[in-house]
């Protein structure tokens, strides 16, 4: 499977992000909160980018099956910001904030991607989030401080219902695209920049 294939290929970032000390730290409770108020700012900007190349996707969309799917993903999305809201209103901080240098990196990329090329390829330049992030609350989940702070991320992307995303994602990838460089191009760049994100956040 090429989802599958992708992902290993790309395990060495994969295993970077989880062993990075943000990660780590939400982990444990100990990440200083406004390195991860920081974050959730930044990544509110980042996922409605998120959202505009899945809409994208609609508009290339060949048949209505993808049109619907890139819909759901769209959705999905704005329920993701549910988590970012929930943390704003409960310790204060603002979601509307100027977005910082590997943020622009990776909406940029996003939109680039989604303006001109394919829809198997705006899933390549997607899916990584989709399913990083999984894989990462997925891990975290088993050996978290349940007292941390972070507890709701973590508890977001280890659900099932958060899974789903990568399965439409999974499907619009396998039906519409096969392996070739520019997917593979398009899967790893996303990898990099999904690391730089947390890094930034880190380093803030």
């Amino acid at each position: 499977m090429l989802s599958k294939k992708l992902f290993d290929e790309n395990m060495d970032i994969v295993s970077a992000c989880l062993k990075h000390p943000f990660l780590q730290g939400m982990a444990s409770g100990k990440l200083r909160r406004e390195k991860f108020v920081y974050y959730m700012s930044q990544d509110a900007f980042y996922l409605k980018a998120y959202a505009r190349a899945f809409a994208l996707g609609i508009v290339k969309s060949p048949d209505e099956i993808s049109m619907k799917t890139f819909k759901v993903l769209i959705d999905g999305t704005f329920d993701e910001l549910n988590l970012h809201n929930n943390y704003s209103e409960k310790w204060g901080f603002p979601l509307d904030v100027t977005p910082a240098k590997a943020t622009l990196n990776y909406t940029d990329f996003l939109i680039r991607v989604a303006t001109l090329e394919d829809i198997a390829c705006i899933a390549a330049a997607t899916l990584p989030c989709s399913i990083l992030y999984a894989y990462l609350g997925t891990k975290l989940a088993k050996t978290y401080d349940p007292t941390t702070p972070y507890k709701n991320w973590i508890e977001t992307y280890s659900s099932e219902e958060f899974k789903k995303g990568t399965n439409d994602l999974e499907f619009i990838l396998h039906k519409y695209g096969e392996e070739s460089r520019q997917i593979r191009s398009n899967y790893r760049r996303a990898m990099e920049l999904e690391y730089d994100f947390f890094d930034e956040a880190y380093k803030s």
